[in-house]
């Protein structure tokens, strides 16, 4: 069973470790602004191999890493539910996960490991937190595309936007975010 570090919302953590229960092994758990979250998630993780799951914004992961860049070599990959292709549920554009900390998810989006986003478009499908689920089983929940991908961190009107080119004949220079799709 692969072991996972989840990262969410302090009120959704009891719910999403019930889903995930059977899934993986929790090793540990965290939420943006808990009391000292680097140096717990840096000792929790330190000496394995991990797959970090965000089913929030991805401040923790981001301070995480900026504080001690040597964690990234025991995170396997980060599984991160949030974002939207389409339409947002903070502004028709932005996702509430991605919104509350588009710097993290900046910062994430271009560090050198590897990225899966569940946008809102696939997660709200399914009953909470079980896309997240089928992810960890291998059960891909939609098509899994490779793309560039980056958090608007500028716009007056567009902060808080998952922008990818996904389907834009101008490609960025990094690709390598898989991100769920449903067609």
């Amino acid at each position: 069973m692969m072991q996972i570090w989840l990262d969410a919302c302090k009120e959704d953590l009891p719910v999403i470790q019930e889903v995930l229960k059977d899934t993986a092994e929790i090793i540990g758990c965290s939420y943006p602004g808990m009391d000292n979250a680097c140096d717990v998630i840096r000792d929790g993780i330190a000496e394995r191999q991990i797959i970090f799951v965000s089913a929030g914004p991805l401040s923790n992961a981001a301070s995480v890493l900026k504080r001690y860049p040597s964690s990234a070599a025991n995170i396997r990959k980060i599984i991160f539910q949030g974002g939207c292709l389409m339409y947002g549920n903070v502004h028709g554009y932005a996702e509430k996960n991605l919104y509350a900390d588009p710097q993290a998810a900046e910062y994430i989006l271009t560090h050198d490991l590897p990225v899966m986003i569940c946008p809102l478009e696939v997660s709200s499908a399914y009953a909470p937190f079980t896309a997240l689920k089928m992810i960890l089983k291998g059960d891909m929940p939609a098509e899994v595309k490779v793309c560039g991908a980056h958090a608007e961190i500028r716009g007056q009107v567009s902060m808080g936007k998952l922008v990818t080119d996904l389907w834009s004949d101008a490609k960025f220079p990094l690709r390598k975010t898989e991100i769920l799709v449903r067609e």
